[in-house]
């Protein structure tokens, strides 16, 4: 595999826009949500950013989401363009992800820590899960001589552990297990939309299933088909049959039908 880097891996961090899951949609009802979803403020920061045009418009956007949610606090002026620069042009560091999880934390903390009491909690696991991410790969950045096997796995079973209560950390884990196994390949964005997205549901219509099961399969194909032989015939196998299941739901009228989809690690 080729040196692994994290250059276009945070593409989200902390609940920003339109691909991000609110803190006050976790299923948590026994935490306190903030009056406002965090990830409401950083919409149209997300929709400037996505046009690629004008980059002086995002950041001047992204320094208005700054005051308000931080209020003039002077870590403000170091979050921005570190922030930004992330968001824009990714990184190859996690103790970059890492200082914008502290630097939130400390600056909602002084400002209101009760009322933030939610958003600061979910950032402090966040931050913690990145400090233990950080023990297997190296911050160098990655070299050659990572253990992608070990790294992956452990990475993978901090996707399941955060994605309850921190679905925002768990998309970036997710972005980092992708790296790491995918190597960047073309067919990756679709992968992490969909599977981020089942795995919340915990179901998944059998096209959907077949889907990503197929985009593996492809990927993992063009990587190295002779490495992960036994992983793409159990994925051809899965495919073959979702695929007979589903015609007989269609026959049945139930095209749409789904069934439980739990891909975690025991």
């Amino acid at each position: 595999m080729k040196i692994l880097t994290l250059c276009t891996l945070v593409i989200l961090l902390c609940g920003i826009g339109p691909l991000s899951i609110h803190p006050a949609d976790n299923d948590a009802g026994t935490k306190r949500t903030d009056t406002v979803p965090w990830g409401e403020h950083f919409i149209t920061f997300q929709q400037l950013l996505n046009l690629k045009k004008d980059s002086q418009a995002a950041h001047a956007e992204l320094q208005n989401v700054a005051k308000k949610l931080f209020v003039g606090h002077i870590l403000a002026e170091e979050w921005v363009p570190l922030y930004f620069r992330i968001r824009s042009k990714g990184t190859k560091h996690l103790s970059d992800i890492k200082r914008v999880y502290e630097l939130e934390i400390r600056m909602l903390t002084a400002i209101d820590a009760e009322k933030h009491a939610n958003q600061i909690q979910l950032h402090q696991e966040a931050f913690e899960h990145f400090k233990d991410l950080h023990k297997v790969i190296d911050d160098q950045p990655f070299k050659k001589s990572i253990n992608t096997t070990k790294a992956s796995d452990v990475v993978y079973k901090t996707f399941f552990e955060l994605l309850p209560d921190n679905p925002e950390a768990a998309r970036v884990v997710l972005d980092i297990f992708a790296t790491l196994v995918f190597d960047n390949h073309r067919l990756t964005e679709e992968w992490k939309e969909l599977y981020f997205h089942l795995c919340r549901e915990k179901k998944a219509t059998f096209s959907e299933a077949i889907r990503v099961f197929e985009l593996k399969k492809q990927m993992l194909t063009d990587i190295d088909a002779e490495k992960y032989a036994n992983e793409i015939k159990n994925l051809a196998n899965g495919i073959k049959q979702s695929k007979s299941v589903q015609k007989i739901l269609e026959r049945q009228g139930n095209p749409d039908e789904k069934m439980p989809f739990n891909p975690a690690p025991k």
